[in-house]
C-alpha cells in the first residue's frame, strides 16, 4: 500500500494529536506533517510535496481561504480539505466554490481517512485526465474530438479582421446545431440564463475595457428548457503598443460536476440541519429498521416513552397505507441509490392519532458501509390542513377567476407574468396574435402607442394608484373592438406593492353607442348649422332679387311709361335679377346636393389619376394662363371614398390657386400626400395672393364671401370643400400670407 504524505496547517495541538490518532488508526499508510502557521505553511509547500493538505478554518492572522489561496497562487495542484470544529454554511459553500475538494466537521473525524483518499484519487484522475487532454490537443486534427471528449469549445474574435470563430463543441455546448446562428457575443447572450444575463455582460464589460482575462460560471437555458452550467474563460491579446488583437475564449460544460457538489453541499447541510434542529424529532436506524435511538422531541411528537424504544420499528410510527412506500424508500437509502432525502409521509402515533410528516433522511456509514440512517422528523400537520385548504380555495377562485368575461391577467413588482385565466389566454390569441406565457414581460404583447398607453398605466400603478385605459383592435372584416383595460395595485399589509392585477373587460356595445351618439350629435349639429345657413340665404340673397323685381313690376304697373327705351330698361332689369335669384336657388340646389351625395357608393380614388384629369379639364378653362402643378403621393397614393367629392375637392383647390395667382408671376401649385397620427394627410399649397387672416380668418369657409375682386367668383368654392372635407369625416386647415401663398391641409381617416 503507497503512503500518502499529508500536510496538515493546525495551531491547536489536541486538535492535531485527535487528527494524527484518526489517521493512524485508520489502517492506511499516512506520512504526515504538521504547520501552525502561515510563515510554516508557505515553507512546506514551497519546499517540499504532498498529496494532499489539511487546514483548519481558522488561525491567528490567517485562515483556510488565505492557505487555499495561498496554494493556488503559487501553481500547487493539490487536493485540499477544511477540517474544522465549527462553520457556517455560507462559509463552506464559498471554500468550495474556491477549490476546496471537500470539508470535514473535528466531531465527525470518522470519515476523514475515506475523504482523504477520495479526494487525492478524484485529483489525481482529474489531472490525469487534462493532461490527456493536452496531447490530444497539441495535434490539430485530433483537436475536435478532444473538444467534445472534455465538453470543452473555444471560440475566437480577430479584432483586426472582423472574424468571429466557434468550435463544433462550442456550438453543441450553448445547444445550438453547428452552423445554426453566426458566431458572435450577442448570440452566446441570448442562450444566458436570464438570472445571469446581467451578470455576464457585466463580467465581460468589465474585462473588455481593461482587457483583463476573466473567468467566471454561469447558466444557459436550452430548447428544452433545461439548465447547463458551463465555465468560461476569456483571454484578450494584445500587441506590444497595447492594441487589441483578438479575443479567444474558452467554454466547459461543467453540469455533472456542479450537480455532484450541489449534490455533496445538500447532504453535508441537511445533516449539519438534522444536529443542529434539535426542535425536531431525531431518530437513528439500523439497516432492519430498528430504532436505536429518538430524542424526547421525537417521543413527544408521537406519544412514547423511553420504554417503548426497546423494540420500536418504522412500523410502529408510518401509518399503515404510507408503510409500503416507506419501506422501499428505506431501501433505497440503505442500497446508496441516489434519491431525494426530503419527503413527507403519514405517521401514526401511540394512540392511533395521524399526522403528517415531513423527513430528512442522511445515510450513517461506518467503515465506508451503510449501516442505517438518520432522521429529522418534523410535525407539519397544520402545515398540510392549511395547503389542503389553500389548494380547494384556489380551485374554487380559479374556477370564478376562468369562468368570467373578463380577461384577467397577474404580473409581479417587474411587469413579468405570474398567473393569467382562460378568457386572457384567448384575448391574447384573438387580439394580440400571440400566445401568452408565464415568466414572459407583459411588453412583449403590446406595441406603438398600445405598448406606451400600458406602460404609463403601469407605471401608475407601481406608485399604488388604480388607473385605466381604453383601447381597440381593427379586424379584417372591417369591425372595430373595444376593451377597458384597468389596472390595480396589489399592496399587502405593510404598504409594500407587490404586483399588478389588469382587467381587460369588452366594451364594443357601449362605445359603438357612444360613438353613435357623438355622430348622431354631430350630424345635428351640422343640419341645425345647415338650416341657419339656408336662413341667411333667404333672407339676404334671395330677398335682395326679390325686392328688385317687385320694384321694377311696380314701374309697369304704376306709372305711365312712354318711352321705349325705358321698358326696354325696366325689362332688362327685370331679367338680370331673374337670373340672380336663378343663379341662387342653383347654389341652393347644391348645397343640398352635397347631403344627397353622401348615400353614394365608394371606390377606390387614385390622386394621380384624378389631379390629371382635373388639370385636362383646367386647361380648357385657363387657356390663356401658364402654370404648373407638381405632386408627391409616395406615401399615400390612393383613398377609399366618394369620387365625386374628391373630385370637386381638387378642383376647387387647384382652380383658386391658378384663379388668385399673382400678376406677372407663374401659379405654381403643389400637392403632396403623408400619414400622421394615422391620417391621410393631402397638402395643397400656391404662390398666390394669399388671405389675410387675420382679417378674414372667421370667414374663409364662409357662403359668398370673397376676399380678391379682380376676378370672377361667387364665394361658393371653399364653403363646399369645406362641406364636403367635413362630411366624409374630415377636417381642413388653412395656413396663408398676403402676397406669399396659400396652404390648405385636409386630414382624413384611413
Amino acid at each position: 500500500m503507497q503512503i500518502k504524505k499529508i500536510l496538515i496547517l493546525e495551531d491547536e495541538i489536541n486538535d492535531a494529536d485527535l487528527i494524527l490518532t484518526t489517521l493512524l488508526r485508520s489502517g492506511y499508510l499516512f506520512d504526515i506533517k504538521v504547520v501552525s502557521d502561515k510563515e510554516e505553511f508557505y515553507c512546506a509547500i514551497m519546499n517540499d510535496s504532498f498529496d494532499a493538505i489539511l487546514s483548519d478554518n481558522s488561525l491567528p492572522q490567517f485562515n483556510a481561504l488565505n492557505a487555499l489561496k495561498m496554494v493556488k497562487e503559487n501553481n500547487i495542484q493539490l487536493p485540499f480539505i477544511l477540517v474544522t470544529g465549527t462553520t457556517s454554511e455560507e462559509f463552506a459553500v464559498e471554500i468550495i466554490k474556491q477549490g476546496a475538494s471537500d470539508y470535514i466537521l473535528k466531531d465527525r473525524l470518522q470519515r476523514l481517512p475515506n475523504a482523504i483518499l477520495n479526494a487525492i484519487n478524484n485529483f489525481k484522475s482529474e489531472l490525469d485526465r487534462i493532461k490527456h487532454l493536452e496531447k490530444i490537443i497539441k495535434s490539430e486534427a485530433l483537436m475536435k474530438e478532444a473538444e467534445q471528449l472534455a465538453h470543452y469549445g473555444s471560440w475566437e474574435q480577430d479584432i483586426i479582421h472582423n472574424v468571429n470563430y466557434w468550435s463544433d463543441e462550442c456550438f453543441r455546448i450553448l445547444d445550438y446545431e453547428i452552423g445554426e446562428v453566426e458566431p458572435s457575443l450577442e448570440n452566446f447572450y441570448k442562450k444566458i440564463h436570464y438570472d445571469d444575463i446581467w451578470y455576464v455582460k457585466q463580467t465581460y464589460d468589465i474585462a473588455y475595457l481593461t482587457n483583463t482575462k476573466i473567468k467566471f460560471d454561469c447558466r444557459i437555458l436550452t430548447k428544452q428548457n433545461t439548465i447547463k452550467h458551463i465555465e468560461n474563460e476569456v483571454i484578450f491579446h494584445l500587441d506590444k503598443d497595447g492594441k487589441l488583437l483578438r479575443i479567444n475564449g474558452f467554454i466547459k460544460n461543467i453540469t455533472e460536476k456542479k450537480e455532484t457538489e450541489e449534490l455533496i453541499l445538500k447532504k453535508e447541510l441537511s445533516y449539519k440541519r438534522l444536529v443542529d434542529n434539535i426542535i425536531d424529532g431525531i431518530l437513528i436506524d439500523d439497516r432492519d429498521g430498528k430504532v436505536i435511538f429518538a430524542n424526547d422531541q421525537f417521543l413527544k411528537m408521537f406519544g412514547f416513552t423511553n420504554a417503548d424504544l426497546e423494540n420500536m420499528h418504522f412500523e410502529n410510527y408510518v401509518a399503515h397505507e404510507h408503510l409500503s412506500l416507506y419501506k422501499k424508500r428505506h431501501k433505497k437509502f440503505l442500497s446508496g441509490e441516489n434519491m431525494p432525502n426530503t419527503f413527507e409521509f403519514l405517521g401514526v402515533t401511540k394512540s392511533g392519532n395521524k399526522i403528517w410528516l415531513e423527513i430528512c433522511v442522511s445515510k450513517v456509514i461506518e467503515n465506508g458501509a451503510i449501516v442505517g440512517t438518520q432522521c429529522a422528523i418534523r410535525d407539519i400537520s397544520k402545515n398540510k390542513n392549511d395547503e389542503l385548504l389553500r389548494q380547494k380555495s384556489e380551485a374554487n377562485l380559479r374556477a370564478i377567476f376562468d369562468n368570467t368575461d373578463v380577461c384577467y391577467l397577474l404580473l409581479d413588482i417587474n411587469n413579468f407574468i405570474v398567473s393569467f385565466n382562460k378568457p386572457m389566454e384567448l384575448f391574447a390569441i384573438e387580439q394580440l396574435d400571440k400566445i401568452i406565457f408565464e415568466g414572459k414581460n407583459i411588453s412583449e404583447y403590446f406595441k406603438d402607442e398600445k405598448l406606451n398607453a400600458l406602460s404609463v398605466s403601469l407605471n401608475k400603478a407601481h406608485k399604488g394608484y388604480a388607473t385605466k385605459f381604453e383601447l381597440y383592435f381593427n379586424k379584417q372584416e372591417g369591425t372595430t373592438i373595444w376593451y377597458n383595460a384597468g389596472f390595480h395595485p396589489i399592496i399587502n399589509d405593510d404598504k409594500t406593492i407587490l404586483g399588478v392585477i389588469i382587467a381587460f373587460r369588452e366594451i364594443t356595445a357601449r362605445k359603438n353607442l357612444e360613438l353613435e351618439d357623438k355622430r348622431i350629435k354631430k350630424d345635428l349639429i351640422r343640419r341645425n348649422n345647415d338650416l341657419e345657413q339656408f336662413a341667411y340665404i333667404i333672407s339676404h340673397n334671395l330677398r335682395a332679387p326679390v325686392a328688385s323685381i317687385l320694384g321694377l313690376a311696380n314701374l309697369l304697373l304704376e306709372h305711365d311709361v312712354d318711352n321705349f327705351d325705358d321698358i326696354i330698361d325696366i325689362i332688362t332689369g327685370i331679367k338680370e335679377t331673374t337670373q340672380k335669384l336663378d343663379d341662387v336657388i342653383k347654389d341652393i340646389n347644391n348645397i343640398i346636393s352635397i347631403n344627397k351625395d353622401i348615400e353614394e357608393k365608394k371606390e377606390i380614388i387614385n390622386f394621380k389619376d384624378l389631379t390629371e384629369k382635373i388639370v385636362e379639364n383646367i386647361n380648357n378653362k385657363f387657356n390663356s394662363i401658364k402654370f404648373s402643378i407638381s405632386t408627391d403621393f409616395s406615401t399615400v397614393c390612393e383613398i377609399y371614398s366618394l369620387n365625386s367629392y374628391f373630385h370637386s375637392i381638387f378642383y376647387n383647390l387647384i382652380s383658386n390657386g391658378i384663379k388668385y395667382c399673382k400678376m406677372n408671376t407663374e401659379p405654381i401649385i403643389d400637392i403632396c400626400s403623408t400619414v400622421e397620427d394615422e391620417q391621410i394627410v393631402l397638402s395643397f399649397t400656391d404662390n398666390g395672393v394669399g388671405i389675410d387672416l387675420e382679417k378674414h380668418g372667421n370667414k374663409i369657409f364662409g357662403l359668398y364671401n370673397r376676399f380678391h375682386f379682380h376676378v370672377e367668383g361667387k364665394g361658393m368654392g371653399l364653403f363646399m370643400v369645406k362641406k364636403q372635407v367635413e362630411l366624409l369625416g374630415g377636417k381642413i386647415e388653412i395656413a396663408s400670407k398676403v402676397n406669399v401663398g396659400t396652404e390648405f391641409i385636409l386630414k382624413f381617416p384611413q
